[in-house]
């Protein structure tokens, strides 16, 4: 709700600074033509400002547990085991012989869901490509500066994005929850590339609780299959 205000309050004032400027065009004094030339500046930027909101949203650094992104560390040989841990919703083989599962975690309270989705390659070269090509799609869209990278070894690395507020979605779909608050985390561990996409009423993210799931499930696994 505040960001909805300050978003309308610019849009205000933007206004209100081009008609100043409008109303005293014929002014001849140097002093008024200076104050007049800097709101007018000021207007300008505060509308681009506003344009860069209503596109992209307000960007916050994202509260995620890093310790647990560097957690997620799963060991299996094959294409099977991966399936039978993971339990995807949907799976399909790529075109390439690569395994791409993807499945949702949903969370009643508060409200959010959390896109799961791993891709198994042949080794580990291809699925560092994979990462990359990933990576640089997320810098482009988001100019770089929103993108933060971290590199454990050459078989880990991980990168995550600022979480999104969509203002225009508040103004224009303020009732509906879904799809507030928006991020995104990639990691690569040898052959496999898991990526999270978040959707949340908080700020605040669960995809390291989501991880926890995943590696609890893979320790009961790993007792299944070891008895």
């Amino acid at each position: 709700m505040i960001a909805v205000i300050l978003f309308l309050l610019l849009i205000l004032l933007e206004i209100a600074l081009a008609a100043f400027f409008i109303h005293n065009l014929k002014c001849k004094e140097g002093i008024c033509s200076i104050i007049i030339g800097a709101a007018f500046l000021l207007g300008c930027c505060l509308i681009l400002l506003a344009i860069n909101i209503w596109v992209n949203g307000y960007q916050y650094r994202l509260i995620v547990n890093r310790e647990k992104l560097e957690a997620l560390v799963i060991d299996l040989d094959t294409t099977q085991p991966y399936e039978e841990w993971f339990c995807p919703d949907e799976q399909i083989m790529t075109v390439k012989g690569n395994l791409y599962m993807q499945k949702i975690v949903a969370f009643a309270e508060p409200y959010g869901y959390v896109i799961i989705t791993l891709e198994c390659f042949s080794d580990a070269q291809a699925a560092k490509m994979s990462y990359n090509n990933k990576l640089g799609i997320q810098k482009k869209n988001h100019l770089g500066q929103w993108i933060t990278t971290k590199s454990q070894s050459s078989e880990y690395e991980y990168y995550f994005t600022k979480t999104c507020r969509d203002v225009s979605r508040d103004i224009l779909f303020g009732l509906l929850p879904e799809g507030r608050y928006g991020s995104k985390v990639t990691i690569r561990y040898k052959n496999f590339v898991c990526a999270f996409v978040e959707h949340s009423d908080q700020r605040r993210s669960r995809i390291d609780e989501v991880i926890d799931m995943l590696l609890a499930d893979y320790e009961a696994y790993k007792e299944a299959m070891n008895p």
